[in-house]
Formats: structure tokens, C-alpha cells, sequence
């Protein structure tokens, strides 16, 4: 993924740089960074991007976004992996 496809991707969800980087637990500097193109985009950002485009495309079909509950991203230490748990 380039810089200009990660800026297109955020801008066709109504992201911003911030939300992003807190959704997936990332940090801001690194998020401006991939916008930039001044540092590799990792793939599991073309991938988490995918998924919130499929998500929109689900709530516009049901008409209302879905009942989600607000999310807490964590990282696993050494894995890079990005866990998203349901805050109650």
C-alpha cells in the first residue's frame, strides 16, 4: 500500500490520522508517517483498512451502524499483532 492509497483509504472511511492511530493502538507519529510515505505501511494496515470499508458497506446496507461496543486496541508485545477487546 502507498502513502497516497493509505491517506485515500482514510478519507473514503471519514478517518482522520488521530482516530486511526487510537483505533488500531498505533502511534500517532508512526500513522503521519505511513501518510507520508516516509515510512513502510506494515500489511495488516491494507488489511484493517479493507475491513472498516467492508464494515461501512454493511451498515449502509442495514441503514444505521451496527451496535457495536466501543473497542480497546492492544498490541502484543514482540508480535506486532493488534488485538481489539469490548470494553463493558
Amino acid at each position: 500500500m502507498t502513502a497516497a492509497e493509505f491517506r485515500d483509504h482514510l478519507a473514503a472511511q471519514g478517518c482522520y490520522q488521530r482516530e486511526f492511530a487510537r483505533y488500531v493502538g498505533a502511534n500517532e507519529r508512526t500513522v503521519r508517517r505511513w501518510a507520508e510515505g516516509t515510512q513502510d505501511i506494515p500489511k495488516w494496515v491494507a488489511v484493517m483498512l479493507d475491513l472498516m470499508e467492508r464494515l461501512q458497506a454493511v451498515e449502509a446496507q442495514v441503514g444505521s451502524p451496527l451496535p457495536l461496543r466501543r473497542r480497546r486496541a492492544s498490541r502484543t508485545p514482540g508480535s506486532g499483532a493488534v488485538a481489539l477487546e469490548v470494553e463493558e
